[in-house]
């Protein structure tokens, strides 16, 4: 889901994305402030939104070049209804760093707040505002909302960066996944304790939803860690398929078939020449079929091969791989050993394979 997105433009080489749910924001916030001012509070509303989003990206941005100087890369900066998602390309190598990089985000938040006080005079409860509809009280609820923000991301909820600080301290006397299974633990019940409150206590759904996504993220970033704890030890060449489908550019949608009929169903690698020059997935195979019809044998996969596709080298690392294979949609990959190809990774059922694998060796 987090690949229904729309990308914006680049930020310090950094590719900033919108997920497509963030679309509801507009509209919220536009009708909340007609309904607090009319069409003049549609207009204060809707710059309050950007400027609130600004806050985000550079929120995200601390995080974001804070990795790099660690030489961590980020493939993108999402934007979300809940606020904005920093994906790197591979975590800090040691809890000190990871304590850097996740405390720079809140820190960027606590920096604006102070260098506003000048302008707005001190915080005050009493100064908060549904909706700004002068400069004064958008730059006070700017101020105000970077101070919120900062204080809200250092509670100790997994993976919000103070559950991810939690993490790099614990990681200084345990190891990484025992660190993050506590973490991970640890926020799902602080989230859940909060979800309660503000649903029952407060009768607030949004915020209710908001620690509940929380939860099913902390659980998702706990399997992820699992899995590249599984398969740190692992190459490509370890998982390389090297039986491949005899399928060309040429072939007809009724080869592909009778391929598909001798072997576990996944998408195909047309090759020539001893290269991979197609990929073909198994939807749309299946709908040129059901198109075609009894003409299946005269219809070519050159016509529905997808010839942009992400390859992998045997000694590749499974980790490597594994992130192709999450951030490139893209299930199946020619191996190649340098220049010569040897073989397919189907990346569908690749833990278990790596359960069992990991076993093996320690049984030897």
């Amino acid at each position: 889901m987090l690949d229904w997105s729309i990308r914006l433009f680049r930020v310090f080489g950094i590719r900033l994305e919108m997920h497509i749910s963030f679309l509801i924001l507009p509209a919220y916030f536009g009708v909340a402030g007609m309904e607090k001012a009319g069409l003049k509070g549609v207009w204060w509303s809707l710059l309050f939104l950007v400027v609130i989003f600004a806050c985000v990206v550079l929120h995200e941005l601390g995080h974001s070049l804070t990795a790099r100087r660690f030489g961590i890369k980020t493939s993108r900066i999402l934007l979300m209804p809940i606020g904005g998602l920093a994906q790197f390309e591979s975590m800090p190598d040691t809890p000190g760093k990871e304590a850097l990089v996740t405390l720079a985000g809140p820190s960027v938040n606590f920096a604006l707040f102070f260098a506003l006080i000048p302008v707005t005079g001190p915080f005050s409860l009493e100064r908060l505002v549904d909706l700004p509809l002068t400069i004064p009280q958008l730059v006070y609820m700017t101020m105000a909302f970077n101070l919120i923000m900062g204080v809200f991301n250092l509670l100790p909820v997994f993976p919000m960066d103070g559950g991810r600080l939690m993490r790099a301290v614990l990681s200084f006397w345990l190891p990484a996944l025992r660190a993050t299974e506590i973490s991970s633990k640890f926020g799902v019940f602080a989230a859940a304790c909060l979800a309660a409150f503000f649903l029952i206590g407060l009768n607030n759904l949004l915020l209710a939803a908001l620690f509940l996504f929380i939860m099913l993220a902390s659980r998702m970033e706990l399997k992820a860690m699992k899995q590249r704890e599984l398969f740190q030890s692992f190459h490509v060449r370890d998982f390389v398929d090297t039986r491949m489908e005899n399928l060309r550019p040429e072939s007809s949608i009724r080869d592909a078939l009778g391929v598909l009929n001798q072997m576990s169903p996944r998408d195909l690698i047309i090759t020539e020449y001893g290269r991979a020059v197609g990929l073909v997935e198994l939807d749309e195979l299946n709908k040129a079929r059901k198109a075609n019809g009894e003409s299946t044998s005269s219809h070519l996969l050159a016509g529905i091969m997808q010839r942009s596709f992400v390859t992998l080298q045997a000694n590749d690392t499974m980790e490597d791989a594994l992130r192709l294979a999450a951030s490139d949609k893209q299930s199946v990959f020619p191996v190649y050993d340098y220049v010569q190809l040897v073989g397919v990774l189907d990346a569908e059922g690749l833990d278990r394979r790596a359960y069992w694998k990991k076993a093996e060796k320690e049984l030897d």
